[in-house]
């Protein structure tokens, strides 16, 4: 199956552009991102990969002009790896999910994972990619089920950040107060 998202930013300008394919071996996202943070500006498109139980696999970023780029793979059990190469990145050790901070797609990972029942609080140790500069980090993430399949409290607990997530009957942000809306 295929499906198309967009979002827009809420906070300075940016748009992104998603289209998800998913099939009984997993999912495969293409995307393309452009926004600003910190008054700097990006685009990027990357590609996420992930297997049967939406643990991330693969995951390659592509600045859009003369920026960085991020190619990695994970073993779907905490472990991750440069794909060129192959060295690994112990930072990254104990990660099954990748937050890119450049889309909204990313907080669909471990919510597609999981059944979810009302009050239910789940902490992950995310692969966060910031940008612009797509440094990597192990961060810690919380979210709360407020109700099932439709809203999600969010705790960045790295940093003192919270939103309420709505999502679809897939999992995937319709609106992240603050940060971004999608388009219908």
């Amino acid at each position: 199956m295929k499906r198309h998202y967009r979002w827009k930013a809420l906070e300075g300008a940016g748009l992104e552009h998603l289209t998800l394919e998913t099939n009984a071996l997993g999912a495969r996202a293409n995307g393309v991102v452009m926004g600003e943070r910190g008054g700097q500006p990006y685009a990027f498109s990357y590609q996420v990969q992930v297997d049967e139980r939406w643990r991330t696999r693969r995951v390659d970023i592509q600045s859009l002009d003369e920026g960085p780029s991020l190619s990695i793979e994970a073993d779907g059990e905490g472990h991750w790896y440069q794909r060129e190469g192959g060295a690994p990145l112990p930072l990254l050790t104990g990660c099954i999910d990748v937050d890119f901070a450049a889309t909204p797609f990313s907080n669909a990972l471990p919510l597609r994972r999981y059944p979810w029942q009302p009050g239910e609080v789940r902490e992950f140790s995310m692969a966060y990619i910031a940008v612009p500069d797509l440094q990597l980090s192990a961060v810690p993430q919380r979210y709360r089920c407020l109700a099932p399949a439709r809203r999600f409290l969010y705790d960045a607990l790295f940093r003192d950040f919270q939103a309420e997530l709505g999502v679809d009957d897939d999992g995937i942000v319709v609106s992240y107060p603050g940060l971004f809306q999608r388009l219908a």
